[in-house]
């Protein structure tokens, strides 16, 4: 049977390389700068088209094959330096081309802190199953990768966890108050868990609450009462004007956006999370720590 992969490395087009270069992605154009493009070489491939690239600014990695075979997510993977593994999130066809666009997880502590994946290594390793048969690739990306993420990757970005829970706020008046249990930016108190994913980008603190209400009342989320260091959400974030109701076994993430300048700690008040009813052993936190964190080293 002949083998699917006996491929070459094929450049992309030169549209990839222009200034106002593009390339089309689930239906829609996204434009790169040059410098956000990065390519990636294999040495074992020969015979067929292979094209190979990377977007610096979203993490992404494409690989396009030229064949009549339609792939199944499954039978392709990709492993990063740390050795974590992903198929493909989708994979479609262009003309005679299959395009299967991976969104790799290169640093699993920015991802668990965070929910950012991590700059695109310097190397991929891609394997490829048909049938019984198994095709093992190596990419390398060019001599400007370090320039490229150094400009348009998470360089900058500054991961927050979180530190404590502040006991004497918003629950100093409740009695038979139940400790919370706090690890991992996960914060747990009887039937109510939420993880709190904080970065800071450019000039503001950008911020993803996942919410779970296990408890046998309902929760009231007012994004608009939740705050850093007193600082109100920027309009940006398009949160939703009235609260957003979270009934037993309900689910919600909130994205929020603070516009404030840096510092190594913040005080997050989620008092604006509330259950419906006052249950007198049941709270919710009231001020969060949040502290920085290098993620790089």
């Amino acid at each position: 049977m002949e083998k699917l992969f006996k491929l070459s490395m094929l450049f992309l087009p030169v549209v990839l390389l222009a200034v106002d270069g593009c390339y089309t992605r689930r239906n829609y154009e996204v434009r790169l700068s040059p410098m956000d493009t990065l390519l990636y070489r294999s040495s074992e491939t020969t015979g067929d088209y292979l094209n190979s690239y990377g977007i610096v600014s979203s993490q992404e990695f494409i690989v396009e094959v030229k064949t009549t075979v339609v792939f199944a997510p499954e039978q392709m993977e990709l492993t990063t330096l740390e050795g974590s593994r992903s198929h493909p999130l989708s994979i479609e066809r262009i003309g005679k081309r299959v395009r299967a666009l991976f969104q790799p997880v290169t640093s699993r502590y920015l991802f668990q802190q965070t929910g950012l994946r991590g700059d695109l290594d310097s190397t991929f390793v891609l394997s490829v199953r048909t049938g019984e048969q198994q095709e093992i690739f190596s990419f390398h990306a060019g001599k400007n990768y370090s320039v490229s993420v150094d400009q348009f990757g998470l360089k900058n970005v500054i991961p927050y966890v979180l530190d404590n829970f502040d006991m004497e706020s918003g629950i100093s008046q409740v009695k038979n108050v139940i400790t919370p249990i706090i690890r991992n930016n996960e914060c747990l108190i009887s039937g109510f868990w939420m993880k709190v994913e904080t970065f800071y980008k450019g000039e503001n603190l950008l911020m993803k609450l996942r919410l779970v209400n296990q408890s046998m009342k309902e929760i009231s989320i007012d994004c608009s009462q939740v705050r850093v260091n007193d600082v109100q959400q920027s309009p940006a974030a398009g949160q939703p004007s009235s609260p957003i109701v979270l009934r037993n076994g309900g689910r919600s993430e909130v994205k929020l956006q603070f516009t404030i300048p840096r510092a190594e700690h913040y005080f997050l008040d989620v008092r604006g999370l509330k259950y419906m009813e006052p249950v007198p052993d049941q709270v919710i936190p009231g001020i969060l720590k949040l502290s920085a964190v290098n993620w790089s080293e």
